[in-house]
């Protein structure tokens, strides 16, 4: 548990650091040029595939339009998500009655980082501006002619697969109205523990020249101060609620484990042949990588997957992972490992 003077006092701590360390306070941007965006390299979408020799086949100039292409994609993706998501969830936060008590400290760090990520997305722009002018490469999702989707539903291209609430959604109407800000909240501090291990080596191995490198070290760092404050957050939020509250919080937190990170053999093997599909390999090279790696994938516990294991250590610092319903629900799908069951 974590009290409100506690969390009051780290919060005025973060806002010194943040004075002193944050880019948007600190930091000089780069821009890109043709001779930087020659030498990009962006492998993370390609690391499920790198074991497999038509992959290690591919020269670095070959592989480069998948690198651009991956790279576009991720800029734009920063640049929606910061502002539409992040940052208005930061602005909530701080201007919003949360249905606990939070400290004036603690409410002007959602707007310090709600800053930083408008920042973020402000330099993910300018980047993706920069690629389209010496390259003409954009965003995937702006070279597809599709019509709109609802706003609140995730669309399947598979109509077997039953369509599904955005989460944000999802997390609004597990709980009741009362809870529903807390829901909101807890939604927040997942996705800000969810950044992969692999793009922080990645930030750590990044040549200083390139203003690619330069972006993703600077937002990394920054994503890492974020991090710390939303992992308390939820620890205090945690303490804070009623039992019965936590009960029902607990629920939500799994099904959206359930529905939202777990996928099946068809989805895995569909997203990894569509990824795929980008190099220039056969169809049928296609799609004997994709079954290979969704079987692999599948044959991973679900809480050694990179993408749980952030989440996951986020439950276990706040005390989620410590209250015996929850637990049961977490060790039902998986998400902990049996030994760490605490009897």
């Amino acid at each position: 548990m974590l009290t409100l003077s506690e969390f009051d006092t780290f919060s005025k701590k973060y806002l010194l650091d943040w004075e002193q360390r944050s880019t948007v306070r600190t930091g000089k941007r780069s821009r890109l040029n043709k001779e930087v965006i020659s030498k990009v390299e962006f492998s993370l979408h390609l690391k499920p595939f790198l074991q497999y020799p038509e992959i290690r086949a591919f020269t670095p100039e070959e592989l480069h339009p998948y690198y651009l292409q991956a790279l576009c994609d991720m800029l734009y993706g920063v640049a929606h998500f910061e502002v539409d998501f992040v940052t208005d969830q930061c602005g909530k936060l701080a201007n919003k009655d949360l249905g606990i008590e939070l400290s004036a400290a603690i409410k002007q760090v959602a707007i310090a980082i709600g800053t930083d990520e408008m920042y973020h997305a402000f330099a993910a722009r300018e980047l993706l501006a920069d690629i389209e002018e010496f390259t003409g490469v954009i965003p995937t999702v702006l070279q597809q002619s599709t019509q709109e989707q609802p706003q609140q539903v995730l669309a399947e291209s598979d109509p077997k697969v039953e369509p599904r609430l955005m989460p944000l959604e999802y997390f609004k109407t597990s709980v009741p109205p009362a809870l529903e800000r807390i829901a909101e909240t807890t939604f927040l501090c997942i996705l800000e523990n969810a950044v992969v291990d692999d793009l922080f080596e990645m930030a750590k191995d990044f040549e200083v020249v390139n203003p690619v490198a330069v972006y993703n070290r600077e937002h990394i760092q920054d994503e890492g101060r974020h991090k710390v404050f939303f992992q308390r957050l939820l620890k205090y939020i945690w303490g804070a609620i009623s039992e019965e509250d936590r009960v029902v919080l607990g629920k939500a937190i799994a099904g959206y484990f359930k529905k939202y990170m777990s996928q099946s053999r068809e989805e895995l093997e569909r997203a990894f042949s569509k990824s795929l599909q980008k190099l220039p390999l056969s169809e049928s090279a296609i799609q004997s990588i994709a079954a290979q790696v969704a079987n692999e994938m599948l044959a991973k516990p679900f809480y050694q997957k990179d993408f749980t294991k952030n989440p996951m250590h986020l439950m276990g610092f706040a005390g989620v992972t410590e209250h015996a319903p929850t637990r049961e629900l977490f060790l039902n799908l998986g998400l902990l490992a049996e030994s760490l069951e605490l009897a």
